[in-house]
């Protein structure tokens, strides 16, 4: 069992890995840059996050 796991483990990080330098290279070779929408979604869930948790708030804007 441990052996299956282990190898599975590799494999996956085999797999992400031959994926992100793909991902890699594709964005080089057309000059494109990488995507900004990740770090903007974790701004707006931070903020929101913030919003949540100031004492004496009860009004949630995405509800």
């Amino acid at each position: 069992m441990t052996g299956t796991f282990a190898r599975g483990l590799i494999a996956g990080a085999a797999g992400s890995v031959a994926l992100d330098a793909v991902s890699h290279l594709e964005m080089a070779l057309r000059g494109r840059r990488a995507s900004t929408v990740p770090e903007q979604l974790v701004g707006v869930a931070l903020a929101l996050a913030a919003l949540a948790c100031l004492p004496g708030r009860n009004h949630r804007p995405w509800s």
